[in-house]
């Protein structure tokens, strides 16, 4: 529950630094309010954090927060979200937090900790009929929408009497509404009285409480500062009557045996998706059940099997490679009948980074110089996430259509789109068609081996070489041009994915990655707007601790993990009083990392989108095998090497492109020396600035801010670029990166 708080606390201070910047008055409500006032903090089972405003403070707040809360959290109401199911708005982190992914996966109603801002609507008294009935139907037609949505089913109430009560009357009910029907007439039930902003009465029709303990004075919404845990908050100046007309004698708890949460957490099971059209005749409703029925029996029966393959397939590899031809071959057939009756729109360019996993990376820095270049202003936009509802009302996709990964929408835009840009291996059942152009930018220089490359048997891997080697092999043919930094990574990636085989002339577009712009274009500004984003003080250095996955390192029920190799105890009492650690972990690992008790001092950023953000705020860079430096070192900032396994890794694992002798820092394969390296930075720094020069020269020469010009002039307008290292007939000018 800690754990759960803390991410509370880091969204409170977020939502507080919004509010004061634009003069919007807020008050803690609810469960929040009641641990505030009796002891300065939340209250043991709180859930989330509840504030209120008035209702003419919350339009304005919506209205706002859709163009410039930061991007790292969601805004979620109806006004943001035509599926939203709730009265209040929902601010959530964007980010997966591994509280909620440990002890909450599959069963919360949200998908991470979260701020319920109740607005506040002005009535015309604290009593009556009429409030009665407005708080009532505002109520009836909220709990119909949550059965419409599928947030609530039968499976939620546990005995028969709750579902004859609580759910079937309201399933009975939804099958006479639309969605928008009830949505539309539950704004206008809550905003009827609202237009009088003079009266002397607000009411909370988002709560759950019977109406008249919901019902307050205006006079009693006056903004008081108070200390809740270390932020500076406000309550309402009435605070005492409030919470006494909610909880009665509130400074008295209850007995430990009768502390509930109020809300219950719901299992979704059968929920319509969220990009799924609701408006169902009752014919498509009857089907749509039905199919939702058989694919809840697939997972059930298709997800064992699956981890019983990888199981398995370790041993006996012939299983593996059967099953995985088979998935294969049937998946794309079924695209191939997609594709052919879908047309190519030239004009149309598909993005992805990291399988859908984030807004970043290059694709991310070649869609934003396209929206500044007016040449593209008649061209459209489509971007697959894995969760799109983080990424659909971010300020840069206006012009961009959002949709799911592996969704129907997905895999039409992948036939429709006349150029695909992303940073890894395409699916292997996905083939473009003639005209279609994919741009791999790939996603950093290689140290370790890759692909057809890899030398040494990986052993305990979930993957052998040779079956990376095939895959390489299966995406090589596909690309139509190759994103290089260098020369050594363009010779890394012809080798890697074997292209004199596939292709009749060089596909390598040598000019730098587009993703290092913001690396050599960042402002100050940038600087402290993440420094602010991230809670992470300005009077402390930053140290970036980005290790890179293990191969052997992988569980059949959940992917790659990770163990860090770090005494982080030993790290804090060393280095705690004038540094932070910024944690990423790779974005293959799933692992979970607490860090609760480094509160303060480790911060966990594995669920940041863009890298490039942590490099910059960042003092110094401490990594292993991770590709991470080569982009770091166009900082000319520190780099150390904590490489505690280098022999298994080299000589069991990857191998290397490269000798370790000509890296730009130290390498150290314990924490001791790790700590030694870090305690003479400066130092170092004399001492690697000219293998750092070197260094900097070979692999970073192009990367100097304009790499997203040459990148699209050269994949959109043909030959003619303009820079160093124009690429012609797959042949550099100019340098070539040397």
């Amino acid at each position: 529950m800690h754990e759960l708080q803390r991410y509370g606390l880091e969204m409170l201070k977020t939502f507080d630094a919004f509010c004061r910047e634009h003069s919007l008055p807020y008050y803690l409500g609810e469960g929040t309010l009641l641990g505030a006032v009796r002891h300065g903090g939340y209250i043991p089972w709180d859930d989330d954090v509840d504030v209120m405003m008035l209702r003419e403070d919350y339009d304005r707040f919506v209205r706002l927060a859709r163009e410039h809360y930061p991007a790292q959290h969601v805004l979620d109401c109806i006004d943001t979200n035509d599926k939203h199911w709730s009265i209040c708005a929902k601010l959530q982190l964007a980010r997966q937090t591994p509280y909620y992914l440990a002890r909450f996966a599959g069963l919360a109603l949200s998908n991470n900790p979260c701020i319920d801002i109740f607005p506040l609507d002005h009535v015309a008294s604290d009593h009556g009929l009429r409030l009665w009935w407005q708080a009532a139907r505002s109520r009836l037609y909220r709990r119909v929408l949550w059965v419409k949505l599928g947030v609530h089913n039968c499976f939620t109430h546990k005995t028969l009497t709750g579902r004859l009560t609580k759910f079937y009357p309201f399933k009975l009910l939804s099958l006479f509404f639309s969605k928008d029907f009830l949505q539309r007439h539950l704004e206008s039930t809550i905003r009827a009285q609202n237009r009088n902003t003079n009266a002397a009465y607000v009411a909370n029709f988002g709560s759950l409480y019977p109406v008249k303990r919901e019902v307050w004075p205006v006079s009693w919404f006056e903004p008081v500062p108070h200390r809740f845990e270390d932020l500076d908050s406000f309550i309402p100046a009435g605070y005492d009557a409030l919470l006494r007309r909610v909880y009665g004698d509130y400074m008295q708890l209850p007995p430990a045996e009768d502390r509930v949460p109020k809300h219950n957490y719901a299992r979704r099971i059968g929920a319509p998706g969220e990009d799924e059209q609701l408006r169902l005749s009752r014919g498509e409703t009857v089907k749509r059940r039905l199919q939702l029925t058989v694919r809840r029996i697939r997972k059930k029966l298709v997800r064992p099997l699956r981890l019983l393959v990888v199981v398995l397939g370790k041993r006996f590899p012939g299983i593996k490679h059967r099953w995985n031809d088979m998935i294969i071959d049937r998946r794309r057939a079924r695209y191939q009948r997609l594709a052919a009756t879908i047309s190519i729109d030239h004009k149309l360019v598909f993005f992805q980074s990291f399988m859908g996993r984030g807004y970043t990376d290059s694709p991310k820095a070649l869609y934003r110089a396209m929206l500044a270049d007016p040449r593209f202003d008649d061209y459209r936009f489509v971007w697959a996430f894995r969760d799109p509802k983080k990424y659909r009302h971010h300020p840069d996709m206006k012009r961009a259509q959002v949709v799911r990964h592996n969704s129907d929408e997905f895999y039409q835009a992948f036939a429709a789109a006349g150029t695909w840009i992303m940073n890894l291996r395409i699916h292997a059942w996905v083939d473009p068609k003639p005209g279609q152009v994919f741009v791999q930018t790939w996603h950093g220089t290689p140290l370790k081996r890759i692909g057809c490359d890899i030398e040494v048997q990986t052993a305990g891997a979930i993957s052998d070489n040779q079956d990376l080697a095939e895959k390489f092999r299966i995406d090589s043919p596909k690309q139509t041009w190759f994103l290089s930094p260098s020369e050594f990574a363009s010779d890394c990636f012809r080798t890697a994915f074997d292209m004199a085989r596939y292709h009749d002339h060089d596909i390598i577009i040598q000019e730098g990655y587009p993703r290092n712009d913001f690396l050599v274009n960042y402002t100050p500004h940038d600087v402290a707007a993440i420094k602010k984003r991230l809670l992470i003080p300005d009077d402390k250095k930053v140290l970036l601790y980005a290790p890179t996955w293990r191969d052997d390192q992988h569980d059949a029920r959940v992917g790659y993990t990770f163990r860090a190799e770090l005494d982080f105890d030993r790290l804090q009492e060393e280095l705690g009083d004038d540094w932070v650690v910024l944690f990423r972990a790779h974005y293959y690992v799933a692992s979970s990392f607490d860090f609760s008790r480094y509160l303060g001092f480790v911060y966990d950023v594995s669920g940041e989108d863009d890298i490039s953000e942590l490099y910059v705020v960042s003092d110094v860079l401490v990594t292993d095998y991770s590709s991470s430096f080569f982009d770091y070192a166009v900082l000319g900032r520190p780099i150390l090497f904590y490489m505690y396994d280098y022999e298994f890794y080299a000589g069991q694992l990857r191998g290397f492109y490269l000798s370790l002798d000509g890296l730009p820092g130290p390498i150290s394969q314990t924490q001791d020396a790790l700590l030694d390296d870090l305690a003479r930075l400066d130092e170092i720094s004399g001492e690697y600035a000219e293998r750092y020069a070197a260094f900097r020269a070979r692999y970073c020469a192009l990367d100097d801010g304009h790499v997203s010009e040459r990148v699209l002039q050269r994949v959109f307008f043909g030959d003619d670029a303009a820079g160093t290292g124009d690429v012609i007939d797959g042949n550099t000018t100019d340098g070539g990166g040397q």
